[in-house]
């Protein structure tokens, strides 16, 4: 199982970044399931923008697009696809984010 993580540093730093890369690595590496991490961060925009990145690092268009064999836009861009869209979706279900007080009620 993996610790408990506290990260504290100034504004502008990487905070949200950092725990980001952290739980999609947890997630991948299968170290643990996603019903057991909880992000709490001072605001619900915060909390969720870091569940938000790490579904992205989980799951980034050209990955699921290769393994999809989806087309690509016409700049070459890889699309967003259904799967990888439904993917998302059921993994950020299982992701609690949230401030300490609606944790806490």
């Amino acid at each position: 199982n993996a610790p408990a993580v506290l990260l504290q540093s100034g504004p502008g730093t990487g905070k949200s970044s950092v725990l980001a890369a952290r739980i999609a690595y947890l997630l991948e590496s299968g170290q643990t399931e996603a019903e057991n991490i909880v992000i709490l961060s001072f605001t619900n925009r915060d909390a969720a923008a870091i569940k938000y990145r790490a579904l992205e690092l989980l799951y980034p268009i050209s990955r699921v697009e290769n393994a999809t064999g989806s087309e690509k836009h016409q700049n070459n861009e890889p699309q967003a696809t259904a799967p990888r869209d439904q993917m998302k979706k059921e993994l950020g279900a299982k992701l609690w984010s949230g401030t300490l007080h609606s944790f806490a009620t």
